[in-house]
Protein backbone atom coordinates (compact mmCIF):
# COMPACT_ATOMS: atom_id res chain seq x y z
CA UNK A 1 0.00 0.00 0.00
CA UNK A 2 1.37 3.67 -0.79
CA UNK A 3 2.01 5.50 1.87
CA UNK A 4 0.45 9.23 2.50
CA UNK A 5 2.59 12.34 1.40
CA UNK A 6 1.96 13.82 4.83
CA UNK A 7 3.23 9.95 6.83
CA UNK A 8 6.64 11.55 8.05
CA UNK A 9 4.09 14.30 9.80
CA UNK A 10 2.25 11.77 11.32
CA UNK A 11 5.02 10.00 12.65
CA UNK A 12 6.79 13.20 14.08
CA UNK A 13 3.00 13.79 15.44
CA UNK A 14 2.68 10.02 16.70
CA UNK A 15 5.73 10.58 18.48
CA UNK A 16 5.49 13.41 19.61
CA UNK A 17 2.39 12.22 21.19
CA UNK A 18 4.19 9.01 22.62
CA UNK A 19 6.52 11.39 24.58
CA UNK A 20 4.80 13.68 26.02
CA UNK A 21 2.22 14.08 28.80
CA UNK A 22 -0.55 15.76 26.60
CA UNK A 23 -3.36 13.63 25.97
CA UNK A 24 -3.29 14.38 22.09
CA UNK A 25 -4.47 11.36 19.76
CA UNK A 26 -4.57 10.27 15.72
CA UNK A 27 -6.59 7.69 14.49
CA UNK A 28 -7.02 6.83 11.42
CA UNK A 29 -9.84 5.42 9.15
CA UNK A 30 -9.89 4.14 5.99
CA UNK A 31 -13.10 4.23 3.69
CA UNK A 32 -12.19 3.04 0.24
CA UNK A 33 -9.31 4.98 -1.73
CA UNK A 34 -10.15 8.22 0.98
CA UNK A 35 -7.85 7.60 4.17
CA UNK A 36 -8.99 10.56 7.79
CA UNK A 37 -6.50 10.99 9.79
CA UNK A 38 -8.50 11.71 13.08
CA UNK A 39 -7.11 14.56 15.71
CA UNK A 40 -8.23 14.24 18.95
CA UNK A 41 -7.63 16.03 22.65
CA UNK A 42 -8.86 14.46 25.20
CA UNK A 43 -11.75 13.19 24.11
CA UNK A 44 -12.50 16.26 21.54
CA UNK A 45 -12.28 15.54 17.91
CA UNK A 46 -10.54 18.88 16.82
CA UNK A 47 -9.32 18.38 13.36
CA UNK A 48 -9.66 15.38 10.53
CA UNK A 49 -7.03 15.89 7.72
CA UNK A 50 -8.54 13.32 4.77
CA UNK A 51 -6.56 12.31 1.74
CA UNK A 52 -8.55 10.95 -1.30
CA UNK A 53 -7.03 10.18 -4.40
CA UNK A 54 -4.20 13.20 -4.45
CA UNK A 55 -6.55 15.90 -2.81
CA UNK A 56 -6.00 17.26 0.76
CA UNK A 57 -8.88 18.28 2.55
CA UNK A 58 -8.17 19.98 6.13
CA UNK A 59 -11.29 20.06 8.14
CA UNK A 60 -11.22 22.13 11.31
CA UNK A 61 -13.75 20.78 14.65
CA UNK A 62 -13.87 23.93 16.68
CA UNK A 63 -15.92 24.05 19.70
CA UNK A 64 -17.54 21.47 21.42
CA UNK A 65 -20.47 20.95 19.56
CA UNK A 66 -20.74 17.48 17.46
CA UNK A 67 -22.13 18.96 14.45
CA UNK A 68 -20.14 22.35 14.38
CA UNK A 69 -17.72 21.59 11.65
CA UNK A 70 -15.80 24.92 10.32
CA UNK A 71 -14.95 25.36 6.88
CA UNK A 72 -13.03 22.32 4.69
CA UNK A 73 -9.88 23.46 3.05
CA UNK A 74 -9.07 21.90 -0.08
CA UNK A 75 -5.25 21.41 -1.39
CA UNK A 76 -4.07 20.27 -4.22
CA UNK A 77 -1.30 20.89 -7.03
CA UNK A 78 -2.26 23.16 -9.73
CA UNK A 79 0.45 23.98 -12.86
CA UNK A 80 -1.08 25.94 -15.93
CA UNK A 81 2.80 24.57 -17.95
CA UNK A 82 1.17 24.52 -21.15
CA UNK A 83 0.43 20.95 -22.84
Amino acid sequence: MKKSPLFALFSIFFFLTLVSAIPYNVTDVVNGATIEHRFYYNQQHFMTIIDASGTLAIRPHPGVDVNGWGSTLYLRLFSQAPF
